[in-house]
């Protein structure tokens, strides 16, 4: 039941769906507010329905709003990618002065990012370079949903990009993004 989620929780909840937002969609940053919110009501609603059975952990329930989450901001960028192809880019969201500073880093670290990508890449084979170029939206699939082969390409290709920059940079790709954010 709901009746355990504290505001101490909620307010917890809510700040770690904004920024695995800002993180994970940089291009919905103006959106991420309203989707957290929605994503605590659907949680609220969803435990309130749910069937009895035993407690859901603190954990658990993380889990299923990062998955409402997702789901919702997924949906969200469906919506929003014909107007992104278009050239209709969402404005961003204004920087404060403090946040400045740290740019030219965190541009330097991206650039290196970058790089060790594009080396990378020109060195994958023919069929995951096609299901990298379906997944950005660069080769054309119809509005089909990637196939679970093409899912495991992805996963392959991400993980040795990861791989590659832990090689080249010396530090965890997934780490180095999440400090970003």
């Amino acid at each position: 039941m709901p009746e355990f989620l504290s505001d101490a929780q909620l307010t917890a909840l809510r700040a770690s769906l904004r920024r695995a937002g800002h993180a994970r969609f940089p291009l919905l940053r103006p959106d991420i507010d309203d989707l957290a919110a929605q994503t605590v009501a659907d949680l609220w609603k969803y435990l309130l329905e749910r069937e009895p059975g035993p407690a859901l952990g603190a954990d658990a329930i993380l889990r299923i709003a990062h998955a409402i989450f997702n789901r919702r901001a997924a949906d969200l960028f469906r919506k929003t990618r014909p107007m992104l192809a278009a050239g209709a880019a969402p404005a961003p969201a204004p920087e404060p002065a403090d946040e400045r500073a740290g740019d030219l880093a965190t541009t330097a670290l991206y650039r290196s990012m970058l790089r060790v990508c594009v080396a990378e890449l020109t060195t994958i084979s023919e069929q995951d370079q096609m299901a990298v170029a379906i997944a950005t939206g660069l080769a054309s699939s119809q509005g089909a949903a990637l196939t679970a082969a093409e899912r495991q390409r992805l996963h392959r290709v991400r993980k040795r990009l990861a791989a590659a920059i832990e090689r080249e940079l010396g530090e965890d790709a997934y780490k180095l993004l999440r400090d970003l954010s």
